[in-house]
């Protein structure tokens, strides 16, 4: 049983051994045609890369934005809606500033495709983050991206003034509102109160008999030498102090400045809306527009500080793609596969 095991054993190793044997004979037989199929894929391939192939470029600009918060202006504080920085790098994408760089540059494309030769990538530190523009042309490829990038910086401004003015505006408004009401109140209420004080008298006067006090009484006969007993009927007048009178004139005095501040303030206010309503008119009147760049006058400019270009971009001088040599070697060995496949098939079909 053991001898007829190993004989088994020693006819599978022969049937292997030759099964390589006979896969590496019908490789070098065929050694001619596995040759002309990869000189074949490797010239085709090196006419597509040297040939048909367009060079491509990229031009890379490097920015800087600050995480956007708080900002102080002189109308009040201005807070931006969102606290995610990858909300305002997306802006780069935006419809907006795809059209005005397409336009500018007369570029033949949608925006989609636009937006498909632009590249954003993040660094380690999420506040840093570069542009990378794919063109055929390195002075297009350069061109474009320090538009772009420009463009960006720009909309994204005037963008967020735009938010800003509207927004001060409604709270102006609705602050306007509500002093004016308070305003109006105050004056009534200041008008009752004069009324009020006009009805009353700063000092009392009261009546009484003499008799009813004997120690002024006494002081009063000793002095006018008179009898005591005929003093009996003898009347005393005393003033004394209206506290109420003083009350309520201190509420008028009160109301008084009270009302100098609010209307202070309501002079304040008005001013202030009647600013942002002339800003906002210029703004609409200069929004898509040759002129445009003046809307970023200083007023209002609430994103002036949270971008900034750390590194420009230049103009390209070696492509990207096609990668020459990658091609050629991924050709080479595609060649050398399918020459081999084409081979083994060959002389499995010559015998079956």
């Amino acid at each position: 049983m053991q001898n007829s095991d190993e004989r088994h054993e020693v006819n599978h190793y022969d049937y292997d051994e030759i099964s390589l044997k006979e896969l590496i004979m019908s490789i070098w037989n065929e050694r001619k045609l596995i040759a002309i199929v990869m000189a074949v894929t490797v010239v085709l391939t090196g006419l597509y890369t040297f040939v048909i192939a367009s060079p491509e470029y990229e031009a890379t600009s490097a920015l800087i934005i600050k995480k956007p918060g708080e900002v102080a202006t002189p109308y009040g504080s201005y807070t931006f809606p969102s606290e995610n920085i990858n909300d305002y790098i997306q802006f780069i994408y935006s419809n907006e500033v795809a059209e005005r760089i397409i336009k500018k540059h007369n570029l033949q494309m949608s925006n989609n495709a636009f937006k498909n030769m632009v590249s954003i990538t993040q660094d380690k530190d999420a506040n840093r983050f570069q542009v990378v523009v794919k063109n055929g042309d390195p002075a297009a490829a350069y061109a474009i991206n320090n538009d772009l990038i420009h463009q960006y910086i720009d909309s994204l401004r005037i963008t967020y003034k735009k938010q800003a003015l509207d927004s001060f505006i409604l709270t102006y408004q609705s602050d306007l509102d509500g002093l004016k009401n308070t305003v109006t109140y105050k004056e009534s209420v200041l008008t009752d109160t004069r009324t009020l004080l006009s009805s009353m008298d700063p000092v009392i006067t009261l009546q009484k008999l003499l008799s009813s006090d004997p120690i002024a009484a006494a002081a009063y006969a000793e002095r006018r030498n008179l009898d005591l007993a005929n003093l009996s009927k003898e009347v005393m007048t005393e003033e004394i102090a209206n506290e109420n009178y003083f009350l309520v004139e201190a509420q008028v005095l009160n109301s008084e400045i009270e009302l100098i501040t609010l209307r202070q303030d309501l002079e304040k206010k008005n001013r202030l809306l009647t600013e942002l309503n002339a800003e906002l008119e210029n703004f609409n009147k200069l929004k898509s527009t040759d002129n445009e760049s003046q809307i970023l006058n200083g007023k209002l400019d609430v994103m002036a500080q949270n971008v900034f270009v750390t590194s420009a971009p230049y103009q390209p001088e070696n492509p990207v793609a096609p990668r020459k040599a990658l091609n050629m070697s991924i050709g080479l060995i595609l060649g050398m596969m399918l020459g081999v496949f084409i081979g083994l098939f060959k002389a499995y079909w010559k015998n079956s």
